[in-house]
């Protein structure tokens, strides 16, 4: 012991007949293994923690290839939406309404009351977007609240499956909670909820499934467990009980017993981003959502027993199916592209930064083809892109998960001279790790903000909702797409960006953009890359117009965007994308969501809520454009 003590190295050692042995991992590739299938007809899923995270968008991703009927098991019950949130459609709003409601029946409400209510608000809604997705991908599904830490509880779900449905064919043990703290700062009672909460649920499962019928056994472990890691002794604890449990099962079983040491997850996770930076500084690859989930049916469909710990992350060696080229690219740097065209940091300090920007017709090539009334004005998109940027700089090494509760308080006009404006993007006191707040002003009047909106850093985001099916027998649009630049539309050649429109109705329209590259719109290098291509989101916005005007003959100018979330960039020849008027849509307000799409139907990207206010005086502007 003394000797280990001193030696450094590895974190698991063991003694034999006077041999020093340590634990490596190796590269297994599943390439070749006859396929064993994942669940039949009929089968039961049993998932603990599923309704949330990691383990919900891994379950829907099984529940795709097999259709099973799942067996939810979590803290958070399946509930009906209260009518007073309903109609609250973001975080903020959400938060808002909570707030109001709360103080309503006690003015004196504490902030942390109304931080708890709003959490439980936002659990709920995830469960429920799980469950939508999960039966859109056409399983049935059961919720079981329970605390899995109570062991009795558990057990007595699992008993009562086993009643109902005469069998359990797979589980996902993937429940799990993280309070990272160093030892000496540690307080007993959380380590114990950490360790409990993996460990009690499993020794559950392992006392009451019943092996002869089970296809396969899941422990959601983490490369903690197997490599250790600062601040984390408690889930490295309680991942390595998951690992040897795992060991111990899979010796005694005919089903496939295997615990995943997940490395951290790219968007979502049980890992911190102050964790996320430490795997980084290590070499640690963050693993996206869609090939975490790839991995996982692969290892069922391929994986054999006496494989027992398998670890999944960049420092195993194991090659993953390569992403395409762009989409590395995309996380390999940082966007800069507006950046780029003269922006200095005046304030530089973790999770704070403050930047003056100047907008100049000269290095922003695009302001000539953007004119209300013949006047340069900064496009909403191209503000939104300029947050965006300024949010990935304050953090270097994370990257921008999304933008969210965008607002336009008021446009920015480009002057002859150049217009300087002031843009800060801050940590939000006591908002979740990974939030940073905002804001653009215009350097000349600092108190005034021009835009504000919110960012999320390497962290969960509001689940998206079940893929809906595409738009059909839509009829073809009424013009050509020359006619609506010049009837409908102000916009110059460079924002003339819509290459076909497929078909439009009352429900939305259907088309096809041209991306744009930085530096075709500014005066900078070539390599420099977009957060979510400006140029591309206003041609988004145009269609929004056409509709509007079509429809309700308006012309709409942007007021809000509910969140913007790029996937992979949009580069290529040809981006679709697919506007969806949303129910709420009443004139003059026009509410609409944008999904943009590769060639072969896969999501690049998304537009939530987007929110343009509509007047028959605008019309004027279309003529303007045309005249100028």
């Amino acid at each position: 012991i003394a000797a280990e003590l001193v030696a450094g190295g590895p974190v698991e050692v063991g003694r034999r007949d006077g041999r020093r042995i340590t634990v490596e991992p190796v590269a297994e590739p599943l390439d070749g293994r006859p396929d064993g299938g994942l669940l039949d007809d009929g089968a039961v899923l049993l998932v603990t923690g599923g309704a949330r995270g990691i383990t919900a968008a891994a379950t829907i991703a099984l529940a795709r290839a097999c259709r099973p009927t799942v067996v939810l098991v979590g803290r958070t019950g399946l509930t009906e939406e209260n009518p007073r949130y309903a109609a609250a459609a973001g975080d903020a709003a959400l938060k808002q309404a909570v707030i109001a409601t709360l103080r309503a029946g006690d003015p004196g409400v504490t902030p942390a009351t109304v931080e708890r209510e709003y959490r439980r608000l936002l659990r709920e809604r995830e469960v429920r977007a799980t469950v939508a997705a999960l039966e859109e991908a056409g399983a049935r599904v059961e919720v079981r609240p329970c605390d899995v830490r109570d062991a009795d509880a558990l057990a007595a779900i699992v008993e009562d499956v086993y009643a109902t449905h005469g069998r359990i064919d797979g589980v996902i043990h993937g429940a799990g909670v993280i309070e990272d703290k160093l030892v000496a700062d540690k307080e007993l009672d959380s380590f114990e909820r950490v360790l409990a909460t993996k460990v009690t649920g499993a020794t559950v499962l392992a006392r009451t499934l019943r092996p002869d019928g089970l296809r396969f056994l899941v422990f959601f472990s983490s490369v903690s467990g197997r490599f250790g890691n600062r601040g984390q002794a408690d889930y490295a604890a309680a991942s390595e009980a998951l690992d040897k449990l795992a060991q111990h099962l899979d010796r005694r079983w005919p089903a496939r017993v295997v615990a995943v040491e997940w490395g951290p997850w790219l968007t979502t996770g049980m890992v911190s981003p102050a964790v996320r930076r430490q795997f980084a500084e290590r070499g640690v690859a963050l693993i996206d959502v869609e090939t975490g989930c790839r991995m996982l049916e692969e290892e069922l469909r391929f994986g054999r027993a006496g494989e027992a710990e398998v670890v999944i992350g960049g420092t195993t060696g194991f090659d993953p199916p390569a992403r395409p080229a762009a989409a590395s690219a995309a996380h390999a740097t940082p966007p800069r592209a507006l950046l780029a065209a003269d922006a200095a940091v005046t304030r530089a300090e973790p999770d704070d930064l403050e930047l003056r920007r100047t907008f100049d017709l000269a290095r922003d090539r695009y302001l000539t083809d953007h004119r209300l009334d013949g006047r340069p004005v900064v496009p909403f998109a191209v503000a939104t892109e300029l947050m965006a940027e300024a949010a990935a700089a304050a953090a270097p090494g994370r990257r921008v998960a999304e933008v969210a509760d965008i607002r336009v308080l008021s446009g920015l006009e480009v002057p002859d001279g150049g217009l300087e404006v002031r843009v800060r993007a801050s940590a939000i006191a006591g908002a979740e790790t990974g939030t940073l707040d905002l804001s653009i002003a215009a350097t000349a009047e600092p108190r005034r903000l021009r835009y504000r909106a919110r960012a999320a850093l390497d962290r969960p985001v509001t689940p998206d909702p079940p893929p809906a099916e595409p738009l059909a027998g839509l009829p073809p649009f009424p013009m050509t797409v020359a006619e609506a630049y010049e009837r409908l539309l102000f916009h110059g050649p460079l924002f003339q960006g819509i290459v076909a429109i497929e078909g439009m109705d009352e429900r939305g329209l259907r088309a096809v953009l041209r991306p744009t590259p930085p530096e075709r719109a500014l005066a900078v290098a070539a390599g420099e890359r977009w957060w979510m291509d400006p140029i591309t989101v206003d041609c988004a916005l145009q269609l929004q117009v056409i509709w509007a005007r079509l429809a309700w003959d308006v012309t709409l100018l942007p007021a809000s965007i509910g969140s913007v979330r790029p996937v992979a960039p949009l580069e290529g020849e040809a981006i679709g994308v697919e506007l969806r008027v949303r129910p709420e849509s009443r004139p003059p307000l026009c509410h609409v969501d944008h999904v943009f799409t590769a060639p072969g139907g896969r999501v690049l990207g998304r537009l939530t809520d987007v929110v343009g206010t509509g007047s028959k005086v605008l019309n004027r502007l279309a003529t303007a454009g045309a005249a100028s």
